[in-house]
């Protein structure tokens, strides 16, 4: 109970240091300095009172961001050649993107209804899309939207998960078309195919790497843990 008491008297002061410090327009624009505490008793109350003061900055902020009516900053787009532009056949960088074991997991469960969908129609290239429709019924919010069958394109489908959506490439696999799928002679059906397996095995691969994975937060989930995917190895 002393302890609780104790607590609350420095919350209530820091509060009262707060509004005074906001009454006379000190308001705290800047982090506030780290404290080196010496003993346990010491680092709890540094602790709450470092606490406090990042939540009445944050106020402080809110507050005259919505009498001043600012706005964030902008964030700056840039593009940057992945080419060596006097040898077009040396890249320059190698771009990869954080997937969390749940996305690589979504996202190679996706890749597996796909196979099996191609690889059952190679003898009746008509059924390829209906089964992707089926099979992505099945898992969609909006089942009916997904069933229509003047959805063209497997991206339009939904079976693939948004985050592929405006990377800085081109996606084979959601640029299909059931047209082109229809027209493609055996070999060409058995080379996307093959594809697939290569992307499939490639993700066990990533799975299994376990020095890898990385917490972006200390207390996530491992399933939100993430990996460097490279670009190219998206489906």
């Amino acid at each position: 109970v002393a302890a609780f008491h104790q607590r609350i008297g420095d919350f209530s002061r820091g509060l009262v240091m707060l509004l005074d410090k906001a009454n006379r327009g000190d308001i705290p624009l800047q982090p506030a300095p780290r404290l080196e505490p010496k003993k346990e008793e010491d680092a709890n109350r540094a602790q709450q009172k470092k606490d406090l003061e990042l939540v009445g900055r944050t106020m402080f902020l809110e507050y005259l961001g919505r009498e001043m009516e600012a706005q964030a900053p902008q964030v700056y787009s840039a593009w940057i050649a992945d080419r060596d532009l006097r040898n077009l056949t040396l890249p320059i960088v190698n771009v990869r993107v954080l997937l969390s074991k749940d996305q690589l997991s979504d996202l190679n469960a996706a890749l597996h209804n796909i196979l099996d969908a191609a690889e059952s129609s190679l003898d009746n290239p008509e059924n390829f899309f209906d089964q992707i429709r089926s099979v992505s019924a099945n898992t969609s919010r909006d089942p009916q939207g997904i069933t229509d069958s003047r959805l063209a394109h497997l991206g339009q489908v939904g079976l693939m998960a948004d985050y592929l959506e405006g990377l800085p490439y081109r996606s084979r696999v959601l640029d299909l078309d059931s047209e082109t799928w229809k027209g493609w002679s055996i070999t060409q059906q058995q080379e996307f195919i093959d594809n697939l397996k290569g992307k499939i095995k490639l993700y066990k691969e990533f799975h299994d790497d376990t020095d890898r994975w990385v917490a972006l937060q200390p207390n996530d989930a491992p399933g939100g843990h993430v990996y460097p995917i490279p670009l190219d190895a998206l489906p």
